[in-house]
């Protein structure tokens, strides 16, 4: 009973991160644009964590795997390929930069490439509103910050209230159309 307790309060705290990511992605340009400077972002940490352990990318996408797998599986079974090609991606990167020092260079570049989109582009210029970690950032919302920027839907209608919050067309979104 405690691992079904455990496993429900986990499934209902990605649906918590889930509602507000939606809430604060309501712009389908922004969402498209969130889809790919997410994993990009990601990227960047897992060159930056491979200089310190060259396998520590492979295991920190196995180990996220492990842990969106049971709590949304829809999800899991559309990233874990899409996951481990990332850390291919990033061993790759990595063999072909001559240095560490290049390597944190890209890393750097790459992730702050990837703010410099999301926020004033994204959220500032399409969306015309703050980023969700400014209303709340838990360690959560990071580690799942790739499922959530990927999850579409999740099964459910795109639309549905419950999910997204309320609809944000009234913000703007530059006639590049909400998912309402």
């Amino acid at each position: 009973m405690a691992v079904g307790d455990a496993l429900a309060r986990l499934r209902a705290a990605y649906a918590s991160e889930l509602r507000l990511y939606r809430a604060h992605h309501a712009c389908r340009a922004n969402w498209l644009l969130h889809a790919a400077c997410v994993p990009l972002e990601w990227a960047a940490c897992l060159l930056a964590l491979a200089q310190l352990a060259p396998r520590a990318p492979w295991l920190a996408q196995l180990a996220l795997g492990a842990y969106v797998l049971p709590l949304h599986p829809p999800i899991s079974v559309a990233l874990g390929p899409a996951q481990l090609a990332l850390a291919a991606l990033v061993d790759a990167l990595g063999a072909a930069l001559p240095s560490t020092r290049a390597r944190l260079a890209v890393a750097l570049c790459a992730w702050c490439g990837s703010w410099l989109l999301q926020v004033p582009v994204g959220h500032w210029l399409l969306e015309r509103n703050q980023p969700a970690m400014v209303t709340r950032l838990t360690l959560n919302s990071a580690i799942l910050a790739v499922p959530l920027a990927w999850d579409w839907g999740g099964g459910e209608p795109r639309g549905e209230p419950s999910l997204r919050g309320e609809p944000q067309r009234a913000r703007g979104c530059w006639n590049f159309g909400c998912w309402n």
